[in-house]
Formats: structure tokens, sequence, C-alpha cells
């Protein structure tokens, strides 16, 4: 079954976690839901779930009824309800996702939070020790490679042109992600080639050196001329999540092009309504489509005591298939 087939393949970048375990369930329905659906029941990790299939051959519900038909299969199986398309082009995802419904598009995405939040309390609480800490290019590099798997085969020269970045910085960071193992050189021939562990793995072991990107904050009227506008913190969170936005509009901006391009930056009043974050490194470098990258956003918050924005924060990595890591103390 191919939901069987989704729904393990994604449960195994998490590691061995059982598999799922489909089982007959008969409950009386509306005669146009049954119409419209396939329904399957089953259980993840001890979750009961029911995969609610869109048939190939009806209309496409419009994002109300989705949202209906959602509400009454919930109240009627009281389990955890997984709508399930294929072959269409659904328009309502985001909006379901920011309304906290659980979804699979095949061969496209999977939006699962409750199943991370299972999955995340049973991992082993973790001490971060004080350790050597990296530089902006080097974070820059390990994230770019966590997110998008393409910095591993390319050399010292490919990512200085691609980066638009002189080679000396960058072969300085390199130096300090291999003498931290955290990536190997490989000769082939006259090239020196970058390689890293699988992206899951290279996540948890390059956790304890990354840190937040965010040096000070300061409050604008309007938005800086020259910067490209990446939202920050929870306003990338709120278009990207669940999240409701939170207070004033956050955008994050390389600190060293901002102070250069304005003198006195802390010489602003605090009530006005745009929030300016200065990052260390250039958030441009990581940032997926005008939004602050998940981990980045994640170091960030990492200590908040708001439980929706700490929801948000790790729903916002679990796109990425990333699970948050879990501090002791």
């Amino acid at each position: 079954m191919i939901i069987k087939q989704k729904i393990e393949s994604y449960l195994g970048c998490f590691g061995s976690l059982g598999n799922v375990q489909f089982h007959r369930s008969d409950v009386n329905l509306p005669s146009y839901l049954l119409a419209l659906y396939e329904l399957s029941a089953a259980k993840i990790l001890d979750v009961r779930v029911v995969f609610a299939s869109l048939k190939p051959e009806v209309p496409e519900p419009n994002l109300a009824e989705i949202k209906n038909h959602f509400r009454i299969l919930r109240d009627a199986y009281k389990a955890q309800i997984i709508l399930v398309f294929e072959n269409r082009t659904i328009k309502p995802l985001p909006t379901l996702a920011k309304n906290g419904v659980p979804y699979i598009y095949i061969d496209h995405e999977i939006f699962l939070p409750f199943l991370l939040t299972k999955i995340s309390s049973r991992q082993t609480p973790v001490v971060r020790p004080a350790v050597q800490k990296l530089s902006s290019w080097s974070q820059a590099i390990i994230i770019k490679q966590i997110l998008s798997e393409n910095v591993d085969g390319k050399t010292l020269t490919e990512l200085s042109r691609e980066y638009k970045a002189p080679s000396s910085p960058l072969n300085r960071a390199i130096k300090d992600l291999e003498s931290l193992d955290l990536c190997e050189i490989e000769q082939i021939g006259t090239r020196k080639i970058l390689r890293f562990e699988p992206r899951l793995t290279l996540w948890k072991i390059s956790f304890q050196y990354l840190t937040s990107p965010i040096q000070a904050t300061v409050n604008v009227e309007t938005f800086p001329k020259g910067f490209s506008k990446i939202l920050g913190g929870t306003s990338a969170l709120a278009a990207k999540t669940s999240l409701a936005e939170v207070g004033s509009v956050r955008y994050a901006i390389d600190r060293r092009l901002f102070q250069k391009a304005d003198r006195s930056p802390m010489a602003y009043d605090q009530e006005l309504s745009i929030i300016l974050e200065l990052w260390e490194r250039n958030p441009t470098l990581t940032q997926f489509d005008g939004c602050a990258d998940p981990i980045s956003i994640y170091l960030s918050l990492l200590h908040t005591s708001d439980e929706r924005v700490a929801m948000a924060r790790d729903e916002y990595l679990s796109l990425f298939k990333l699970l948050p890591v879990k501090l002791e103390g």
C-alpha cells in the first residue's frame, strides 16, 4: 500500500521506530464522505490514526469543505485523522498546515506534527557542552548542507563562486569543520572535494557547535534600502507554520552590512513597528522562500518560554525532517 510505504519511509528518517500497523475499523459516516474518501485505520507509534484518501475520480473540495470533512471524521473516529492527496493541484495545503491539519501529499510533502511530538518525547535529553564556537561561514556551510545537501561534492573554488565570497574565509571555515570531524577533504586528481556525513547524522553531531545568529535587534520605521526582505524569528514561523503573527514584523539582515549602511543602528525608537534582527552571518545564504532557515530560527528561539512559539519552532524544523534537540536542564 502506497500510504504505508510513504509513512514508513518518513519514520525511517528518524531511525528504527517500528512499522505502521493497519487494521479494520467500522464507523457510521455520512454517505457523501464515503463517496469522497477511501478510509483505512492504523496505529503509528501507539497513536490511533485514520487515513482519509481523497478518491481520484471525485472533484477537488475547497478549503472550507476539507476542514469540515476533517472535523466530522475526527469526531466520528475519535482518532488522529490524516488527509491523503495524490495527483492533484492542492491549493489549500499551506492553510491546512497553519490550522494544524495533518496531511500527506503523495510524492510531494508530508505534514504530521503529532508524530514529531511523539518521536521527540522518546529522545534522550543531551547536555550542550561549552565547545569551540564555529565561525559564521562554518555555520552557514553546515546549515546549507543539512538543509539542502548541496555542499557535499563541491570544491573551495566552487563554494567561493556560489557564495560570491573570497576564498580565504571559506578556507578557514572548512579547516575548522575538518578539525572537528564535521567534514572531510577528498582528493580526486588535483581537486579537493568536501565530504559530509548524511544530513540527519550531521545535524546531531554539529548541533553543539551551532549558535544563534542574532547579535542584536533594532526597531525601525521603514525597512532599509538595499537589503533582501527575509522574515526572521516569529514572523518566519507565522509564514511557515500554524503560529499567528506575534508582535511586530521581524526581518533578518547581515549585521556588518547594516552597520556599514547606518553608523548608529541603536538610535532607533523602540516603539517603531519593524524589528531588524542583526545576524552574525548573512541570512541570504541559508534562507528559504523569503524566510530565515529553520535551524537558525531554532537556535535563536531555543530557550523561549512561549509554548506556542516553541511548538511552531519545532514544527518548522519538522518540515525538513529534523528532530528538535532536547536539552537537559
